[in-house]
Formats: structure tokens, C-alpha cells, sequence
């Protein structure tokens, strides 16, 4: 059973996992809420309840960002793991990862689904 306290949305940001300082491997934030990121990758890190730090690369009207994260391991599968990040600076960041919609024409008339 899932216990969110947010919603998550899907984002595609390239995340270098570091340990010791050093970069050790590559993944990809596929998911994200205000509480965490979920990153795939092929890297198996140590136990869960281990801090991994990690830096994630942020693309947005042409400019790049780079913004350096620690985070909690709270689930791991095959295909990557689940980390609960509590930094300040992780609420200007879920900014740039959400996905940006594209502007919409609204009608002017709304149809009601009864008559």
C-alpha cells in the first residue's frame, strides 16, 4: 500500500549518484513529489536507510542547472531506488523538474455533462 502525501509527476532529469565525493554512477529521475525522487539506474547501493548523495542536472528555458542533493534510501528494486530528500533547496527544484504543459486556448463556453 502506497502512503504519498503528494502526488508524484513524471520528469525525465539526469541524476550523477556520488559517493565519497565521487561520482560513481548515472541515473535518471523518473518520478518525483515533494518528499522524493525516484531514479533509475543500474547502480545497487548499500543497504536501504543509507544517505546517497547526489546531483541532478536541470534543463529549463535553455538554461542548465546543476543542484547537488542528499537523499534517504526507502525503496530499491531492480531497476533503481526510491530516496526521501529533506532539503530546503528541494522545493526550488521540484520547480524546474515539473513538467512544463503548454498553454491551452480556454473556450469560452463550457458543455455540462447532463442537460
Amino acid at each position: 500500500m502506497d502512503h504519498r502525501y503528494s502526488r508524484r509527476f513524471a520528469t525525465r532529469a539526469v541524476a550523477v549518484i556520488c559517493h565519497h565525493a565521487m561520482p560513481v554512477a548515472i541515473g535518471v529521475v523518473v518520478n518525483c513529489n515533494r518528499t522524493g525522487v525516484y531514479i533509475q539506474t543500474s547502480y545497487q547501493p548499500g543497504d536501504h536507510e543509507h544517505c546517497i548523495d547526489f546531483e541532478l542536472t536541470l534543463n529549463r528555458d535553455g538554461r542548465t542547472w546543476r543542484q547537488a542533493l542528499r537523499g534517504l534510501i526507502v525503496h530499491r528494486d531492480a531497476n533503481g531506488m526510491g530516496l526521501m530528500v529533506e532539503a530546503e533547496e528541494f522545493s526550488d527544484v521540484l520547480e524546474l523538474l515539473r513538467p512544463q504543459l503548454p498553454e491551452q486556448a480556454v473556450a469560452d463556453r463550457v458543455a455540462l455533462p447532463f442537460p
